[in-house]
């Protein structure tokens, strides 16, 4: 796992739910609210720093079977297993 993967999975996830892809400042503004989280996890950083820049919440993640997954919960998911890995290291 390495950073580039992590913040390329956070920038994923962004972009779905904005609806568009990120522009190169709402990603400096991403990384930037995500060093300045004060959370506990790379994951709620990631949420935290995500839902300040695009303005809007993220879902809650269904524990649903994995073939009824929808997109976004399937992002959210690799978001969180790249954070957890960073959070390792």
């Amino acid at each position: 796992m390495s950073e580039m993967s992590f913040k390329e999975s956070i920038f994923e996830v962004a972009s779905k739910l904005k609806g568009s892809a990120l522009n190169d400042y709402e990603k400096s503004k991403i990384i930037e609210h995500f060093n300045a989280s004060g959370k506990a996890t790379s994951a709620e950083k990631a949420r935290e720093a995500m839902e300040k820049v695009i303005q809007r919440r993220l879902p809650v993640l269904q524990f649903k079977e994995s073939a009824s997954l929808d997109n976004i919960d399937m992002l959210l998911r690799q978001m969180e297993k790249e954070a957890e890995q960073w959070d390792n290291q």
